[in-house]
């Protein structure tokens, strides 16, 4: 199983955001989880990302496609796409935003696909 969630975690203001923040950190038997930001972080956004989105999806979304195929095999696996994420959304909002993956990082996650990838992100340049 996968969650990703693109949250913000920043300062929480009540126990029940504190609670989700520290209950996303935790380790879930049998799920994966790909988190936007680490604790204490904020979630960029911005037009340059698909018209207004977050930079984590906008990078997510760019790896599951296959640039995040580093032994371009065709598939893409939790490990690349961490390592696709952490080397790009960290640099694109100035080290302020670094995602985290927590759980089996062997896994496949998706299959790599430059013409869907092309199609999505060709047109937001």
């Amino acid at each position: 199983v996968f969650f990703i969630a693109d949250a913000v975690c920043s300062v929480p203001s009540s126990a029940g955001e504190k609670a989700t923040c520290n209950v996303l950190q935790d380790k879930w038997k049998g799920v994966t989880k790909i988190l936007s930001s680490s604790p204490g972080e904020s979630a960029w956004e911005g037009k340059q990302y698909n018209n207004g989105g977050g930079v984590f999806t906008y990078y997510l979304l760019k790896g599951l496609c296959g640039l995040a195929d580093i032994n371009t095999d065709g598939n893409v696996s939790v490990s690349e796409l961490n390592i696709y994420l952490i080397s790009n959304v960290p640099k694109e909002t100035r080290y302020m935003q670094n995602p985290v993956v927590i759980g089996e990082v062997t896994h496949y996650i998706s299959k790599a696909d430059t013409s869907l990838q092309k199609s999505l992100f060709d047109k937001c340049k």
